[in-house]
């Protein structure tokens, strides 16, 4: 689950700020091109970590050298 871009808690897929956060900064509860430029970097921000985190790296282990061969050098 997300988390809000400004303290960190838990918020739902569709907002990029707590309810606490939004009450503390009222601008936040406005559309984001009123919003200053402190806060459109921070959602810059956590929309790149959002969109990262829905890929999973690949992990190999150095003992899988035969993985590593294959990853770099193919069949």
């Amino acid at each position: 689950m997300p988390e809000c871009m400004v303290c960190g808690n838990r918020v739902d897929g569709a907002h990029w700020v707590c309810a606490r956060c939004e009450a503390a900064y009222p601008v936040l509860g406005e559309p984001k091109r009123s919003w200053p430029a402190w806060a459109k970097y921070l959602r810059n921000e956590d929309q790149i970590r959002r969109r990262r985190s829905r890929y999973e790296p690949l992990v190999i282990t150095a003992s899988d050298v035969e993985a590593v061969d294959r990853l770099l050098y193919g069949d």
